[in-house]
């Protein structure tokens, strides 16, 4: 019984606590968004899961990289696995920064490396910190930016959207920084169609996308970007007009029908 008022009073602390602005439950490994270096591991304080919000410690190994405590006033205080001990001069004056180094991409945070990206071989260090996939090609850098891309220059197709998409026949051509980033073959029997303007995606200067016809579809709106319809015993899709996708086939004994403007297989 003394235990069980013992564990009463801490949790009656812990709730004034609680109530008070801390952030540490009865039951927490931590606090939260607490991070440290737990010898070459950095640990994260976060939530267990969506359903238990008891907070926990969670890791991650730096292996051979090392891990390095981060306390910056602007962001508060980080762990990271670096991939030297020390900070790199390079990556001073950014919070992020990303540039060349022969054909690696060299990726920067708070003054540290933290990923290394081959063009040539496809090998990497530090994946966690990348938001990109790498393919064959050359490193190509932009003031703070740097990718593997696959042409070395700027491509003439990408002057008219440096930052967006554009059609090239049946292609949809990506670009970023005036360089050739990929491309999508659309259906055969389809096209290129360039999103109309005053549609780009914020900090785009154009879009396009893959119609599966060489024409706009008369059961499409024009002007919208996400439209469903039943049509031939299954759902389409549509964009400005166009016939972009077949969402579903519908089975044997059902039939397409629209229910609270949703069309659906019953």
């Amino acid at each position: 019984m003394k235990h069980m008022a013992s564990m009463d009073a801490v949790c009656s602390v812990v709730l004034m606590v609680l109530l008070t602005g801390g952030v540490a439950g009865c039951g927490d490994q931590c606090t939260a968004g607490q991070t440290r270096c737990n010898g070459n591991t950095a640990q994260f304080c976060e939530e267990e899961d969506s359903d238990d919000p008891t907070l926990i410690w969670y890791s991650q190994d730096c292996g051979e990289a090392f891990c390095r405590p981060i306390s910056d006033p602007n962001d508060g205080s980080h762990a990271l696995c670096a991939q030297a001990a020390e900070p790199d001069p390079r990556c001073a004056g950014a919070d992020n920064l990303e540039f060349c180094e022969g054909d690696v991409v060299v990726g920067c945070l708070y003054g540290y490396v933290v990923y290394r990206a081959n063009c040539t071989t496809g090998v990497i260090s530090g994946k966690d910190y990348m938001n990109w996939s790498v393919s064959p090609g050359f490193c190509i850098s932009d003031r703070d930016w740097a990718r593997c891309l696959p042409e070395p220059t700027p491509n003439p197709l990408c002057a008219a959207a440096p930052y967006g998409e554009v059609c090239d026949g049946s292609q949809v051509v990506g670009c970023a920084h005036g360089y050739l980033t990929g491309f999508s073959q659309c259906p055969t029997g389809g096209t290129c169609v360039p999103t109309p303007a005053g549609n780009q995606l914020p900090g785009d200067t154009a879009n396009a996308f893959c119609s599966l016809a060489q024409s706009a579809d008369p059961w499409c709106p024009p002007d919208m970007e996400y439209y469903d319809f039943c049509r031939d015993g299954g759902i389409l899709a549509c964009s400005y007009g166009w016939l972009v996708r077949q969402v579903e086939q519908c089975p044997v004994n059902t039939t397409c029908v629209v229910m609270d403007g949703v069309p659906s297989c019953w």
